[in-house]
């Protein structure tokens, strides 16, 4: 059997479609400390703007807060809280969020209420594009 250069191409593109790239792995860090409302950690790989959320694993009590990277100093990851810091404590899991910082466009959004996160306030349905 014979192929030409287009055949070729064509059956090559169609087993390319299949074949998935994989997963990075998501790097976690620690809470070290927080002063004020700014939050300390280390260990994760987080780009400014990007979003992270704190999870504090205590079996009492357990919080999750969102925050936003704000800088960066030796291997230290400066974060601002979005939400209440009540309960988180040092040593809290520090996990980035994938693909933040992006909406949905369409006539979807049309009318619709958002807080600064993106997430629907006016109790309709999760926005769709």
């Amino acid at each position: 059997m014979r192929l030409d250069r287009t055949s070729f191409a064509k059956r090559l593109g169609s087993y390319a479609e299949s074949i998935s790239l994989p997963v990075q792995p998501v790097v976690e860090g620690r809470l070290l400390r927080m002063v004020g409302l700014t939050l300390e950690a280390e260990g994760l790989r987080a780009a400014m703007g990007s979003r992270c959320v704190v999870i504090n694993d205590d079996s009492h009590h357990p919080v999750e807060v969102e925050a936003e990277v704000m800088g960066f100093s030796g291997g230290k990851v400066f974060l601002m809280p979005v939400g209440s810091v009540a309960g988180i404590a040092p040593g809290a899991r520090v996990v980035p969020l994938a693909d933040t910082g992006r909406l949905p466009m369409g006539m979807s959004m049309l009318g619709r209420v958002l807080d600064g996160a993106g997430r629907p306030l006016d109790g309709r349905s999760p926005i769709t594009a």
